[in-house]
């Protein structure tokens, strides 16, 4: 007679204070405490995000993004070891009352170009005159001239960037402006947004605890690692729709975890983050089930351009979708153009963003102004530029969203 063999399988349980960050793919726990059950999501798919769970306040996350996160941005060669003496400093300073866990490292490498030396000025430049980028590594890059040592047609006096773009290191990095001759621009190490730390500000804990205090103390450690320092601020980030989408997901686990602990001190209104969306919530809860996921909309049009704000790509959404700002679009065009060239993006007919594509480049520049929300059966458009070059062919343009299931 043959042996039965009845087994049970028990997945993760507990309360969701203590839920993993994240779950592995496809791996299932229950919130015992909340009634919630939960799986993994691959993170390879996943929005790197911060998100409220759908029973908490937003405005509470909110709240302390806004009053109680510092944001430290450091060059390339800040290190771990850099890192340890800065914590250890934090933690035997007198005024502000910091321990480990305030104190997150997210050591991804951010590559973006925050300011460009102007070494020779040169002549023949205007205000508005393309500044161009050239690198084996980095992206995304776009600024003009604003300032001239004299009047037009002089030499390059200051330079106003308006993206520093991703993955930019100084090493590899040399720049062109479009319209004069003679200039010499660069950028040095500390020039270039490496790494982040972000530092818990909690008055509650000690009445010196503020974003000012803290920002102060760290610009008086010592040189290993104000050597080091860019800049020190107020984390600056919006929650819309009960997500905030960030640079990565370990700048998601670290803002979740202090936006946590600030917020831990107030009983019964914990913002319960989890720090990506790898965690989907299936059951329970107001909008249980809902999980944000990415969402693109690809667009290819050929052919010269002649007419100024030709209509070249129309789309009718069919669900809500959110184009945030600051998420990386693409675009490329495979015939370069003479003169700058740019494209409207419009909701409904009114601008929300634009495509742009500097002298000889083939690499455009998305800018989405603020994050815009498409119902159901709104029109998504992109218009040509205002004056064709006649010469910028073969584009391809795929914008970067995020829809709600």
């Amino acid at each position: 007679m043959a042996n039965i063999v009845i087994s049970r399988i028990q997945h993760r349980r507990g309360r969701r204070e203590n839920l993993p960050q994240p779950l592995l793919p496809a791996e299932v726990a229950l919130t015992s405490d909340t009634a919630q059950a939960w799986i993994g999501q691959d993170p390879t798919l996943a929005v790197a995000s911060v998100n409220v769970y759908s029973d908490k306040l937003e405005s509470t996350a909110q709240s302390i993004i806004d009053n109680n996160l510092v944001e430290s941005k450091f060059d390339a060669d800040f290190n771990a070891g850099t890192f340890a003496t800065m914590v250890l400093e934090l933690k035997g300073n007198a005024t502000v009352t910091l321990v480990d866990d305030d104190i997150l490292w997210d050591n991804t490498f951010r590559g973006v170009i925050l300011t460009i030396n102007v070494d020779v000025a040169g002549t023949g430049f205007n205000i508005g005159d393309s500044v161009i980028a050239t690198s084996a590594t980095g992206s995304g890059f776009v600024a003009t001239v604003d300032g001239l040592t004299g009047g037009a047609g002089t030499g390059i006096a200051s330079i106003d960037i308006t993206s520093g773009g991703i993955n930019y290191q100084y090493t590899n990095t040399t720049f062109t402006v479009a319209g004069g001759s003679g200039e010499t621009l660069s950028v040095a190490i500390d020039d270039i947004h490496g790494s982040t730390v972000h530092i818990a500000a909690d008055p509650n804990i000690d009445v010196d605890n503020t974003v000012a205090q803290i920002v102060t103390e760290v610009a008086g450690l010592s040189a290993p690692v104000t050597n080091r320092l860019i800049s020190s601020a107020a984390y600056v980030g919006t929650f819309t729709n009960n997500s905030m989408v960030v640079n990565n997901h370990t700048e998601a686990a670290n803002v979740a975890s202090l936006i946590n602990r600030v917020n831990s001190s107030t009983p019964g209104e914990i913002t319960g983050l989890t720090y990506t969306n790898l965690n989907i919530e299936i059951t329970g809860g107001t909008d249980a089930g809902a999980v944000i996921l990415p969402y693109e909309a690809g667009y290819y049009f050929e052919g010269l351009i002649m007419a100024g704000n030709a209509l070249k790509a129309l789309h009718v959404t069919t669900q809500a979708v959110t184009f945030a700002s600051g998420v990386a679009s693409e675009a490329y065009a495979n015939d370069v153009s003479i003169a700058e060239q740019i494209y409207d993006l419009q909701k409904n007919g009114v601008s929300f963003g634009s495509v742009t594509f500097a002298i000889g480049a083939n690499v455009g520049t998305v800018t989405i102004g603020a994050s815009t929300t498409f119902a159901k059966g709104d029109r998504l458009e992109i218009f040509g530029p205002a004056s064709p070059d006649g010469t910028l062919d073969q584009i391809s343009i795929t914008l970067t969203g995020t829809i709600t299931v």
